[in-house]
C-alpha cells in the first residue's frame, strides 16, 4: 500500500505533551489511517494516572555533575501534571537557577488501549515498567 508504514512509534513523554485526551484521539486516527493492515504501533508515556506521588516524592532527580544538577518537580491536578524543571548550572562566578514549567496530560493507559481498539487495532499489549507505561498493538 502506497503511503502506509509497516511500523510507527511514539516513544518516551510524546504523548503526555499533547493539550487533551481529544488531540491524542486525533494522533491516533491518523495513525491508523497512516499503518498498513497487520502494522505495529509502539507507544510509551509516563504514567501520571496510576499513581500521584505525594510530598518529597515529587521532587525526581534528573541528572547531575560538577557543573549541572537537573530536578523536577511535579504538581498534580485533575487532568494534567504541572511539571516544573529546576537547572542549577555552576560557572566561575558560582551556581545560577533556571526555572520552566509545562504541562503533562494525565492518560489513563487503559482509556488509549481502548481507543486503539475503536481504531481497529488488536493484540495490544498494555504493560508498566518504572512508571513507564508500553503500548505495542497490531492494526487489524
Amino acid at each position: 500500500m502506497k503511503g502506509k508504514v509497516e511500523l510507527i512509534v511514539c516513544m518516551g513523554d510524546t504523548l503526555t505533551h499533547l493539550k487533551s485526551f481529544g488531540d491524542v484521539r486525533e494522533l491516533l486516527s491518523d495513525i491508523s489511517k497512516s499503518i498498513v493492515e497487520n502494522g505495529v504501533l509502539i507507544l510509551t508515556f509516563r504514567d501520571y494516572f496510576s499513581t500521584e506521588l505525594r510530598g518529597n516524592q515529587r521532587f525526581i532527580p534528573v541528572r547531575s555533575d560538577n557543573a549541572k544538577i537537573f530536578t523536577c518537580f511535579l504538581e498534580y491536578f485533575d487532568r494534567y501534571v504541572e511539571v516544573h524543571d529546576l537547572l542549577h548550572t555552576k560557572d566561575d562566578v558560582g551556581w545560577k537557577l533556571s526555572i520552566s514549567s509545562y504541562p503533562k496530560l494525565k492518560l489513563e493507559p487503559k482509556a488509549v488501549a481502548d481507543e486503539l481498539r475503536k481504531l481497529g487495532f488488536s493484540s495490544i499489549s498494555n504493560e508498566s515498567e518504572s512508571g513507564m507505561v508500553i503500548i505495542i498493538a497490531r492494526k487489524g
